[in-house]
């Protein structure tokens, strides 16, 4: 996915509130789950 720079985010907020909703969505989805991530292996490193 191309990364959201301040002027798409502005044409999105013009353009489509909803195309705006669905890509912060998308972006939260992904740093919870590079969180989560992060926590297993913190999990894994910490057991050896």
């Amino acid at each position: 996915m191309p990364t959201l720079t301040a002027s798409h985010i502005e044409e999105l907020l013009e353009s489509d509130l909803d195309s705006w909703e669905w890509a912060t969505s998308q972006c939260n989805a992904k740093e919870e789950a590079k969180g989560q991530r992060a926590k297993h292996d913190g999990s894994i490193t910490s057991r050896r």
